[in-house]
């Protein structure tokens, strides 16, 4: 059956994504506050749209990890709270490495290529300074590691932690901007596939994870002690 003609072309940027980037900016940058209530009619009010288009807009942000929507209370800009995050980032580590450990052995040409691909995809983003595109790009490689493992109650629990991982990340980029090493500090893990070295591999891993969760941990107590690390 064909399209009918009077069908008009879907716009690329609709005003819920306007509101979407909006607030994901004032949560970026620090003018929503982790733990802050986010009441639909003040931010319909304020942004001059509908409480329906700011209410799409905040399930938006709350499949990204930046806003939690609890039943009854409404929702808030996420906290992340230094205990779960070192919890979380000790699981990531253990399901990742035991998953590059089999990649090391098991990773065929096309999976490689693959990450090579994103890497190449993390420069352009880390030259544009594209935060969310990185972090998007981040969690991709991650989760193809995952994939190694063929293990689909791995795969469940790495998604599971998915958006509090997001989350995280986007967090780092407010407290500091790592994006011209990013895509560096991902190749030599590739490098250590294609020699099929597992120990390598699952090094190189374990320290990319854990360099950064120290680092963003030791900034989110800075945070609270008063020091800025925001980037200007």
């Amino acid at each position: 059956m064909p399209i009918p003609g009077e069908f008009a072309p879907v716009e690329s940027q609709t005003i819920t994504d306007h509101v979407y980037q909006h607030l994901r900016q004032a949560i970026h940058v620090g003018q929503l506050k982790p733990g802050q209530r986010l009441v639909d009619t003040e931010l319909a009010e304020a942004l001059q749209v509908s409480r329906a288009t700011v209410r799409e807009a905040l399930r938006m942000l709350e499949s990204r990890g930046l806003v939690t929507i609890k039943h009854r209370r409404g929702a808030f800009v996420a906290e992340l709270i230094p205990d779960d995050l070192r919890d979380a980032c000790t699981f990531r580590t253990l399901l990742e490495t035991h998953a590059v450990r089999l990649g090391a052995h098991s990773a065929n040409e096309e999976e490689l290529a693959a990450l090579e691909r994103l890497i190449e995809e993390l420069h352009g983003a880390a030259a544009r300074q594209d935060f969310e595109q990185i972090v998007d790009l981040d969690l991709r490689f991650h989760l193809a590691i995952c994939y190694f493992a063929r293990s689909k109650r791995l795969l469940e629990a790495w998604r599971g932690m998915e958006t509090m991982f997001r989350a995280f990340l986007l967090l780092k980029y407010a407290l500091y901007d790592d994006s011209a090493l990013i895509a560096g500090s991902h190749q030599p893990i590739v490098d250590a596939l294609r020699q099929h070295d597992a120990e390598r591999a699952a090094h190189l891993l374990s320290a990319h994870i854990g360099d950064t969760a120290e680092r963003v941990l030791e900034g989110l107590e800075q945070e609270r002690q008063g020091v800025t690390t925001r980037p200007a």
